[in-house]
This record gives structure tokens, C-alpha cells and sequence, in this order.
């Protein structure tokens, strides 16, 4: 993985690769810095490390630090509380952990104490901790580095359906040509300025953003995380060109900069994954900032594997599988489908997750001779275009028939009226499932649940209404941001119906 690193220090050692704070590091920066915390790495006879920081360029050197030193590095959203990373590194049980110096309590510094692991605080702008002024005593090593590629190991969490975090485990051979292939393939030209602000910590960030603008030499700028002023601020009037997003980012980006007057921007290329893309979100987008966004997919364990270019573009879909990915649709006996026929979800790539630490069962049931079982229902057209339908146990069956929460949640986007929704299935004893709809509304809003039921009826088949609409103040998130549908559907089957049918 480093190697990527390595040869733009050569290549293009004066040219800026990232920008934070309103200050430029190079190339040949980056690279010595990521070269000094390897060796410091090595010297403390690190062998794990993990980090739980927002963006910044540490984020960025860790990960190539631990590619030089050849050691396991994990990656940590900066959302989770301090309960759910003690829990996680009481699994991992790190070496070192680089944290946020507002994240360090007694809890964390007695968990430190009791397994042997150092804390790295790191303050508020991380170039100013004690951490680089170590550094800068490593930069005059002459150090050799020949990690092995195969035993090195990079780790990003993703939920499990049980609640346990997973840990996907890659190589940094797989990272490193995972890399090499999006340069080719993921519709960034040389010339692109990218902007990151969503978390580095996540495998979107790192596989859509980081390792493709590496490969290619392109310049990031990086924000501590994602606000939709601090986003409009920075595109504002910049010669940035591309940034990549969830759908509901891209939906409060636009609803901000419709407020805001004479502003520009350089964006060409605006990418959207980690969700469904409501196609009301889309013309937002469009209507504001006279852009397309282009909607891509991936999971934690296989990173991106399809993704819509200006090349390469059908909006109604996830994107075309990229050439190194191998997508099957099955059906619930393992048989392979042809094109348009909807099913289980299969993928094989370059960067198909190696194993789940940890979690052996899992890791035997989940993949299968080189295929990930996604968990997620779709079907691939003519052309390898993929169709994301939603996650199999997110299907609402109701009465025998496949509703997808997606279609249901893209109605409600319709209505000007409505800011959020989460559409789930609720048990139910003669359907088996029923529809039901959680909505957070625009502030102020005076809609009435009835006229929200009558907006539905204009667009879905009747058994596909929601039984039940309630409005919430706010919808519950996973740690990166997106709509806990897990969690709507424990609270919806815990919840008696009320006399009130929305729709009857």
C-alpha cells in the first residue's frame, strides 16, 4: 500500500497532496512523515495500532505508517462512544491508541493501564502534538522498509446484524492494487481537487477517496468532518472538483445552498455511496448546484465495487461493476441468475475481505470460495449495470409479496414537507409484515399524517402503503450517519398498532 505513497514522492514531490486548515503538505512531505511514525512504530515495537481521530493528515500517514511497518492497523469511527471503543479494544487490544485528548477519561486511561497500551493524545490540530515533535527526531533515519504486503493487515469496522462490530480484515498487497485499479477506473481525472469530510476512519473515504487520489497524485483537501456550511464554505469560490458523500449529505448540502446567494463552484464530479440515492435528492442536487451526482455502491468488505461516472452513467442504477468485480445474483438455492432477474447478492473482488477477526462462524458462513455474501437484494442488467433493492432482512414481506423499504422512503422524498424517513416492516400476524414509516418533517411543518398517507396512495400499488405513519423529532443513526433502520424495526414491532390507520 505505501508503495503508492512512495512513488508520488518521486513523481511529484513538490505537488500539494493535501490541504488542511489552509495549509499545503507535499508529497515528499507526507511520505517522509509516514516513513518517521513507521520507524517510530517499529522502534517501540509496535505491532498493533488503532486510531480514533477526525480527518486530518494523521489519518492519512497512519495508514501508510502501518503499510511501511508492516503491522495490523485499525481504523476507528470518531462517532462511536467511549463504551463502544473500550469494547472494541478490549477485542483488539492494541499496542498504541492515537485519540482525540478530549476522548481521554479514567475509564480509557485504566483500561490503558490494566491491558499495557500507550495513549497518543492527540490535540485539536494534530501537526501540533506532542506525536510530530517526536517525529521530527525520525526524519533524519535512514531506515529500509520490506514489510510483507500479505501479513500486514488493515482493519475497518462495520455493524453486525447481532450488534457485534466486525472486523474486515485486508492486506495491504489487496489495498495496494485495490488502489492501482480505481486510479483506472473510478472516473477521477489528473486534474481533480478532491474534498473529503466524510470520516477517513470509514472504508468509503478511504477506498473512493484516499487510495485513488494517491495512486494518481491528485490533491485532497481535508475537513475535520462534514457540515454543510463547512462543505459550502470550501467549495465556495475554490477550484475544487469533486467530492464524494452519503445521499443525505448531498440532500442538506443542497437544502443549505439554496439559502445562500452568488456563490460558485468548480465540481464536475460528485459522488454519492453508502445509501439508496432518492431520486428527489438527485434534483435537488442538480437545481442547486447544476451537477449530477453520480451514485456508486460498496460495502465494508469488498470497498467500492460499482460505481456511475460522467463517462459512465445510469442514474436509476448503483453503477456498473467496476472490471475487477465480479457481481452474481442467486437465488435462495445458490443458483447463479441472468440479467434482470432479482436476487441474493454475491461479490468477488480484488479487495474481497480476507477474513472477519475474531469471528471465525461468521467468517465460514459469510464467504464462500472467494465470494462475499453482501446480505443485500438487487439484480445486474445487460450491460453490468447494478440495481440496489435494499439489505434481505430489510425487505418488507408482505402477504407474500417483496416491498422495498427504498421505493417506499423515495415516495416520501416527494413531498416538500418531508426532511427524513425510515420505512421498516412491522410483524404482524395475518401479513406476516406490514409498512410502517417513520418521518421527520421540515421545521414548522403543518402537514397533516392524512395528507402524507393521500401523497403515498398518487404513487404506490395499495399493498405497498404504510400501515402506520409517525412522526419523530429526529430519526436514530449508526455511527456513520446513516438511517438505523435496525433500530426503527425493534422499535416499530414494539409498538402496538393504534386505532389510527394513516392509510387504510
Amino acid at each position: 500500500m505505501h508503495q503508492l505513497l512512495d512513488h508520488q514522492a518521486k513523481v511529484n514531490s513538490k505537488k500539494t497532496a493535501v490541504i488542511f486548515n489552509g495549509k499545503s503538505y507535499s508529497y515528499l512531505w507526507m511520505n517522509d512523515f509516514a516513513k518517521a511514525l513507521a520507524s517510530f512504530f517499529i522502534e517501540e515495537k509496535i505491532t498493533r495500532i488503532a486510531f480514533v481521530t477526525a480527518n486530518s493528515p494523521l489519518n492519512y500517514l497512519v495508514y501508510f505508517a502501518g503499510s511501511y511497518a508492516g503491522i495490523k492497523t485499525l481504523a476507528i469511527n470518531p462517532r462511536l462512544s467511549n463504551f463502544e471503543l473500550i469494547n472494541i479494544l478490549e477485542q483488539y487490544r492494541p499496542g498504541i491508541l492515537c485519540v482525540e485528548q478530549k476522548r481521554v477519561n479514567n475509564e480509557l486511561e485504566e483500561f490503558a493501564y490494566a491491558s499495557g497500551m500507550k495513549i497518543c493524545e492527540i490535540a485539536e490540530n494534530p501537526l501540533q502534538s506532542d506525536l510530530f515533535a517526536v517525529l521530527k527526531d525520525y526524519l533524519a533515519r535512514d531506515r529500509e522498509f520490506s514489510p510483507d504486503l500479505n501479513g500486514t493487515y488493515i482493519y475497518h469496522l462495520t455493524s453486525g446484524a447481532n450488534g457485534r462490530a466486525k472486523f474486515c480484515e485486508h492486506t495491504a498487497g489487496q489495498v495496494l492494487v485495490y488502489g492501482q485499479n480505481r486510479a483506472d477506473d473510478m472516473g477521477y481525472h489528473l486534474t481533480d481537487h478532491l474534498l473529503i469530510s466524510l470520516s477517513l476512519n470509514h472504508a468509503f473515504a478511504f477506498s473512493y477517496q484516499l487510495l485513488p487520489a494517491v495512486a494518481l497524485g491528485l490533491t485532497v483537501t481535508i475537513l475535520p468532518g462534514f457540515s454543510p456550511e463547512a462543505v459550502f464554505n470550501e467549495l465556495n469560490g475554490s477550484q475544487i472538483t469533486s467530492m464524494a458523500m452519503l445521499p443525505s449529505m448531498a440532500y442538506f448540502l443542497s437544502l443549505y445552498a439554496e439559502k445562500q446567494t452568488n456563490f460558485s463552484h468548480s465540481i464536475r464530479y460528485a459522488l454519492v455511496a453508502g445509501d439508496a440515492l432518492p431520486l428527489s435528492f438527485s434534483d435537488k442536487f442538480k437545481s442547486i448546484f447544476n451537477v449530477d451526482l453520480y451514485q456508486g455502491i460498496g460495502m465494508t468488505e469488498v470497498y467500492g465495487y460499482a460505481q456511475n461516472t460522467p463517462e459512465k452513467n445510469k442514474p436509476r442504477s448503483s453503477g456498473r461493476a467496476f472490471d475487477s468485480t465480479v457481481i452474481e445474483i442467486r437465488d435462495d438455492n445458490g443458483v447463479v441468475l441472468n440479467a434482470g432477474n432479482i436476487g441474493n447478492v454475491y461479490i468477488n473482488n480484488e479487495a474481497t475481505v480476507t477474513q472477519y477477526l475474531f469471528q471465525p462462524e461468521l467468517t465460514k458462513d459469510d464467504i464462500q470460495k472467494g465470494y462475499i455474501n453482501t446480505g443485500d437484494v438487487g439484480y445486474l442488467d445487460e450491460e453490468n449495470y447494478f440495481y440496489f433493492l435494499g439489505r434481505k432482512k430489510q425487505i418488507i414481506i408482505r402477504g407474500g409479496s417483496n416491498i422495498s423499504p427504498i421505493e417506499v422512503e423515495s415516495v416520501f422524498y416527494l413531498h416538500p414537507e418531508v426532511l427524513e424517513v425510515g420505512v421498516v416492516g412491522k410483524n404482524n400476524p395475518i401479513y406476516g409484515q406490514v409498512v410502517w414509516a417513520y418521518v421527520e418533517l421540515m421545521n414548522r411543518s403543518q402537514v397533516t399524517l392524512e395528507e402524507l398517507g393521500l401523497h403515498c396512495s398518487k404513487y404506490l400499488a395499495q399493498y405497498k402503503l404504510p400501515e402506520e405513519i409517525i412522526v419523530v423529532n429526529a430519526l436514530p443513526k449508526n455511527a456513520t450517519g446513516k438511517i438505523d433502520r435496525y433500530q426503527l424495526q425493534a422499535l416499530a414491532n414494539a409498538t402496538a398498532m393504534t386505532e389510527r390507520q394513516t392509510v387504510s
